[in-house]
């Protein structure tokens, strides 16, 4: 049986800045940069000796800038959202909030089955898992020191968590 908490339990993630791992990720989007204007002035450079090969590597070297920009844009909005999730007398709440838009998900705590911990450095997670498939993923890379204190927290209302 689940027993219930007196005061609902809240856990937000950290700021995008203070993650693991965030210096040395835009450190290395800064690196594929560099490394795109370098070809982009090899290939301009080259236009002298061999047009057709220049615009091969132009064309290349702007297709991957663009895949670029493209990831970088994702990278930064994921860096701007920050999660919360709150475990109240018969619920857990997983909120996301960002710039653009709110999020919101929710569980019973009497339906879901059990969890599961993927410890993995840049993705952990939990997934709580549910009978009829309404499962819930709570990340927890984004809040390193916190994501013990949630496991007691769901342990303590009864919910049991195994490694994967």
């Amino acid at each position: 049986m689940k027993t219930r908490s007196k005061k609902p339990y809240k856990i937000v993630s950290l700021p995008g800045s203070r993650r693991p791992g965030h210096y040395i990720i835009k450190m290395i989007y800064a690196f594929a940069f560099l490394f795109s204007l370098v070809w982009f002035f090899f290939a301009w450079n080259l236009w002298k000796h061999s047009p057709m090969y220049s615009m091969l590597l132009l064309s290349v070297d702007c297709l991957f800038v663009s895949g670029l920009i493209y990831l970088t844009q994702k990278l930064l909005k994921r860096l701007c959202d920050q999660y919360t999730i709150t475990i109240d007398d018969d619920r857990i709440h997983f909120h996301i909030h960002n710039d653009d838009e709110d999020s919101h998900r929710s569980l019973c705590l009497d339906e879901i089955d059990r969890g599961e911990l993927y410890r993995y450095q840049d993705a952990g997670s939990i997934v709580l898992l549910t009978e009829d498939g309404k499962d819930m993923e709570l990340p927890i890379w984004c809040m390193p020191d916190r994501g013990k204190s949630l496991l007691q927290a769901l342990n303590k209302v009864g919910i049991p968590i195994e490694a994967v």
